[in-house]
């Protein structure tokens, strides 16, 4: 099985940073908050989407300036520790191994011993980050064959906190039958009300999709369900409609919710009435 580098996967939860106005730099000095949970949301390494490899992809990141790190993959699982710094302006993370070790999902049992792994070292620049997210970009590392990695990792809600689905919402990641089609939109936005009621916009080239959907979303959000209710399609160009607004009641899909916070939400799709829809993953923030 692959492995994703773990020393640059690390870098990123256990990065600490501050808001920014842009992706660059953190123009508002304003300091967040690293400690606690993270799971990953997005991982790209070498120019390749390896976020579904993953059956869990967690770093609990301590005050000390220490990081545990959490992969499996299939039956194979891997825990890394790790140090930290995060430079003044919270811009840079350098991260530093520690111990690396191996284990059965299955069982738990571990398959190496505790190996030493503090010949892996990775810088990575810090983006978008919140006390909710962040995303880290590599900058250099001593991981031989990992010439690009970018993760973006959000706070587990470990503390059953209730966040706010209502507002407008943009894709930031899609994945559709084992393939990403991010860069296939040029607009998927998602305005979800109080009511009970969303709209999507779609745009790809020249034609727009409009739907209109009931939703409902469980008490302890982890499980969404869409109804439909409108479809419409237009040209992007002119904003003419090209078809009449069509009945799309008979749509219907659940999704489990992941990753769940005030800015991004993760949707797995759990079932569908949409024929050849077999798997989707969409990632939304605000």
């Amino acid at each position: 099985m692959k492995y994703i580098y773990l020393p640059l996967a690390c870098l990123l939860l256990i990065f600490s940073s501050c808001k920014k106005d842009d992706n660059s730099s953190n123009s508002s000095n304003q300091i967040f908050d690293i400690t606690g949970s993270w799971e990953m949301t997005n991982y790209t390494e070498n120019g390749v989407n390896y976020t579904n490899s993953f059956s869990v992809y967690e770093a609990d990141i301590a005050a000390d300036g220490t990081a545990e790190l959490t992969l499996e993959q299939g039956n194979s699982g891997i825990e890394t520790s790790y140090t930290y710094i995060l430079n003044a302006d919270q811009t840079t993370l350098i991260l530093t191994g520690v111990t690396e070790q191996t284990y059965n999902v299955a069982t738990g049992g571990d398959t190496s011993p505790l190996n030493d792994y503090t010949s892996h070292s990775s810088t990575y620049s810090v983006s978008n980050f919140t006390n909710n997210t962040i995303t880290l970009t590599l900058v250099s590392t001593t991981t031989s064959g990992l010439n690009t990695q970018v993760i973006t990792l959000v706070k587990s809600n470990s503390g059953n906190q209730i966040f706010d689905i209502t507002g407008f919402w943009e894709m930031t990641n899609y994945i559709e039958n084992g393939v990403n089609n991010t860069n296939s939109f040029n607009v998927f936005d998602a305005d979800i009300a109080a009511d009970g009621t969303a709209e999507l916009t779609q745009e790809i080239g020249n034609l727009g999709y409009e739907f209109s959907y009931t939703y409902t979303l469980n008490a302890d959000q982890t499980t969404l369900i869409l109804t439909g209710v409108t479809e419409q399609t237009y040209n992007v160009a002119t904003g003419g409609d090209t078809s009449p607004l069509n009945d799309y009641t008979s749509h219907s899909s659940t999704y489990s919710v992941s990753n769940f916070t005030n800015n991004t939400i993760t949707l797995t799709l759990v079932s569908t009435t949409t024929l050849g829809l077999n798997s989707q993953v969409i990632t939304l923030g605000k």
